[in-house]
């Protein structure tokens, strides 16, 4: 990730802003670093998305031809079962993450 974020800042610097876009769409195995890093790039060079989005369609095609077009809603579906049956190895205490610390702060 830190190697597609140095690529797609020396490209923004050479003014190949579509190729930095396409650099961190490669990213989107990590989409809560990427998503945010592309929209405060694009706010001043909008052509980051002209390189972001195709790289992000094929690679949401891949995933849905992979999983089924079913796959992201039964996702979804876990995701929301889970946070419902308070579960104690997915649950807000047992993650390292900001979440996880904010269930523990007392009242």
């Amino acid at each position: 990730m830190l190697l597609l974020f140095v690529l797609a800042m020396i490209c923004l610097d050479q003014g190949k802003d579509a190729t930095a876009g396409a650099l961190l769409g490669a990213g989107l195995f990590r989409p809560q670093l990427a998503v945010p890093l592309v929209l405060l790039f694009a706010v001043r060079r909008w052509r980051v998305l002209v390189g972001f989005m195709p790289v992000a369609l094929a690679l949401g095609g891949l995933s849905v031809a992979l999983v089924g077009w079913r796959g992201p809603f039964d996702y979804v579906h876990f995701v929301l079962h889970l946070e419902g049956t308070d579960s104690r190895a997915f649950g807000p205490g047992a993650v390292p993450n900001l979440r996880g610390l904010v269930s523990q702060v007392p009242g």
